[in-house]
């Protein structure tokens, strides 16, 4: 009883998580792409790495071929001699002279905002849940169509676990939905490859 009771209940709860996690995966991936394709981001990185070159380097020639994350999130932090004007406030002045376009960098940016909360790690545990609740499912499938075949010939029962789940609406249930996690599972190991690689 309560194996089927947890069989009823992952399957009341199955369609909402996993239409959740699909759109936090598709979130993901927008947001990637989103960032990847970002001409006006593209052009704000190639200012702020001109100027940490210019600062760092005081004309020496020695320049940086790139710019870390660390380096831009000190950008705030870093003040002028007044102690009020930022390296960041300077750095949006020289844009604002010579591109102002690239100041509307978060029109580009706006899919990002959905997934700036998204845990990949949270994902990949909701998923890893699903599929684990459906080991119980695909049991309760198959327990289930052992006992209809009880009585009747046993010839008739297929090896094929798919064959033998398909004879149940349980098991119906059960073979649609790993379907649909594969499928998921698919996506999501494409979005966090798309995380990693940006």
């Amino acid at each position: 009883a309560e194996k089927k009771f947890q069989c009823l209940l992952y399957r009341a709860q199955f369609d909402t998580r996993v239409e959740e996690l699909e759109a936090e995966v598709k979130d993901l991936k927008e947001a990637c792409t989103c960032v990847r394709s970002s001409d006006r981001l593209r052009k704000l990185l190639v200012f702020a790495l001109r100027l940490g070159n210019t600062l760092n380097t005081d004309g020496s020639g020695e320049s940086a071929s790139a710019i870390t994350l660390d380096s831009l999130l000190k950008m705030h932090e870093a003040k002028a001699f007044d102690k009020q004007t930022s390296v960041l406030h300077y750095l949006v002045s020289i844009i604002d002279k010579n591109d102002s376009d690239v100041l509307k960098v978060k029109e580009d940016l706006e899919p990002a905002k959905k997934a700036e909360r998204i845990v990949v790690e949270s994902l990949k545990k909701t998923l890893s849940d699903l599929s684990d609740g459906l080991d119980t499912v695909n049991e309760m499938g198959m327990e289930e169509a052992q006992r209809q075949a009880k009585g009747k010939d046993d010839k008739n029962m297929v090896a094929d676990v798919n064959s033998v789940l398909a004879q149940t609406n349980i098991g119906q249930f059960a073979i649609s939905a790993d379907v649909r996690l594969k499928v998921l599972g698919a996506e999501l190991n494409e979005a966090v490859e798309a995380c990693s690689s940006l």
